[in-house]
């Protein structure tokens, strides 16, 4: 699956969450567990944005070619 289809999919399916949240909150019912669901989607939607984002040298967080094989 491409990275615009996987992001697409989660997309869809954090608008469909939210469209059910809003209507159980019409009907006065509980939504703690849809909340839930939406933010780990949400989370999952950023960490593979970090994860496509190419890391320059400098940028914190990446690993230069000396410092992992000098802990190990």
């Amino acid at each position: 699956m491409r990275l615009g289809e996987c992001m697409k999919l989660i997309n869809r399916r954090i608008w469909e969450l939210e469209r059910h949240l809003t209507q159980r909150r019409a009907k006065g019912l509980q939504v703690a567990p849809l909340l839930h669901r939406i933010n780990e989607l949400e989370l999952m939607r950023r960490e593979i944005a970090a994860l496509s984002t190419p890391q320059m040298e400098g940028d914190p967080g990446s690993e230069s070619a000396g410092s992992g094989a000098a802990a190990k």
